[in-house]
C-alpha cells in the first residue's frame, strides 16, 4: 500500500518541522544565555573565569549564526548591568588577543559592544541633542552670527565633548571651524557651528537642524568607526584659554567635500586641506572611506592615484575633473 501526502498536508508538515527546529534553536539560545549569566555571576562573586569556559563559549559562538549571536548579546546586556556586560566583553577581547583561534568569542565581544553602545546611546542621545540645540538656539547663536569664536568657546564649555565615564567622544566638531582649527588658516567668517553627534546613528547638527544628511549623505559611517578612525584632536586658543577640540579628521572632511560636486566654499576647503595635509594623507583610511560613499562616486582608482602623488599642486590640478 502506497501512502502519499496532499499538498496541504505536505505544507502543514513542513511548517510543523520548521516550528520544532525553531523551538530547539530557541532552547539552545536559552542554554547559551544561562551559561553566560552564570559566568557573569561568578565574575562578580569570585573574579575568575577558566580558559576552558572561554574555549567552550568560543565553540558555541562559532556555531551560532550572526543573527542569533546578536540576539544572545542583546539579552545578555538587557539582563545584566552595563558594568558586568562590559567586564565580560573586555575579558573575551583579552582572551581573543592571546589566542587567535578564539574568533567566536571575539565576534561575540563585538556584539556585546554594539549592544552596550546602543543602550548607552538611547540614554544619552536625547539629552545631548537637546543640550546642543539649547545652546545653539540661544539668541547670540542666531542672526547669521552663530559661528563667532566666543560661541564656539561657549559651546565647548557648555556641552563637553568627552564622556569621561566611557572615555569616548559624544560629539565632535565639523564644518568650517574644524577646517580652520586643523589647518590654522582663516579663510572666511563662519555663519554657524557644525556638531556631529556620535550617539546611536551619527547625526549632523547645526543651528536649528538635526538630521542624518550633510556628511552622512556623502559617507555612511557608524559612530564606532568614526570614533576609532576619523577623529583628530587639536588645541584651539581663544582669549588666553586653550581648548582640546575633537574634530572630524582631515581625510573625512576632504572626502565629504570632493566625492560630490563641491560648492565654491567647499572647493576653498578642499584646496586648504590638500595644501596642509597632502604630504601625509592617511591613504589607507581614505581607501576605507571612499567605498562608504552614498553619492554614487565611482572613480576611486583615479582619485587614489591623484592623492598618491602627495604633491599638493598636482593633487589640486588633478581634482579639477571632479568639480
Amino acid at each position: 500500500m502506497r501512502l502519499s501526502l496532499t499538498l496541504g498536508q505536505s505544507q502543514h508538515l513542513e511548517y510543523r518541522l520548521q516550528q520544532l527546529l525553531k523551538q530547539e534553536l530557541r532552547q539552545e539560545l536559552r542554554l547559551v544565555l544561562e551559561q553566560l549569566l552564570e559566568i557573569l555571576q561568578r565574575l562578580v562573586q569570585k573574579w575568575e573565569i577558566s580558559l576552558e569556559e572561554v574555549r567552550g563559549l568560543n565553540d558555541t559562538m562559532t556555531r551560532l549564526p550572526y543573527e542569533d549571536r546578536q540576539g544572545v548579546a542583546h539579552e545578555l546586556v538587557r539582563r545584566s548591568s552595563a558594568a558586568n556586560a562590559q567586564a565580560l566583553e573586555s575579558i573575551l577581547r583579552f582572551a581573543a588577543r592571546q589566542d587567535r583561534e578564539l574568533s567566536g568569542v571575539h565576534n561575540f565581544a563585538l556584539a556585546i559592544e554594539d549592544k552596550l553602545e546602543l543602550r548607552q546611546a538611547h540614554r544619552q542621545e536625547h539629552a545631548i541633542t537637546i543640550g546642543l540645540r539649547m545652546i545653539l538656539k540661544r539668541p547670540e547663536f542666531m542672526g547669521g552670527k552663530s559661528g563667532e569664536p566666543k560661541n564656539l568657546a561657549d559651546l565647548l564649555e557648555s556641552v563637553p565633548q568627552m564622556d569621561e565615564t566611557m572615555q569616548r567622544y559624544d560629539w565632535i566638531l565639523g564644518g568650517g571651524w574644524a577646517v580652520e582649527i586643523l589647518t590654522g588658516e582663516h579663510l572666511r567668517d563662519h555663519h554657524d557651528l557644525d556638531a556631529v553627534l556620535l550617539t546611536g546613528r551619527p547625526l549632523y547638527l547645526d543651528c536649528d537642524v538635526v538630521h542624518t544628511q550633510d556628511y552622512f549623505g556623502v559617507l555612511s559611517c557608524a559612530s564606532r568607526f568614526i570614533r576609532s578612525s576619523c577623529i583628530q584632536e587639536s588645541e584651539w586658543e581663544f582669549e588666553g584659554k586653550y581648548y582640546t577640540v575633537g574634530m572630524l579628521c582631515p581625510e573625512f572632511l576632504f572626502l565629504s567635500k570632493i566625492l560630490r560636486s563641491p560648492r565654491p566654499q567647499d572647493w576653498e576647503d578642499v584646496e586648504l586641506l590638500v595644501r596642509r595635509f597632502a604630504h601625509d594623507w592617511d591613504l589607507e583610511l581614505i581607501g576605507k572611506l571612499i567605498p562608504r560613499n552614498n553619492c554614487g562616486f565611482t572613480q576611486t582608482r583615479t582619485l587614489m592615484k591623484i592623492l598618491g602623488t602627495r604633491n599638493a599642486q598636482a593633487i589640486i590640478d588633478g581634482l579639477q575633473q571632479f568639480r
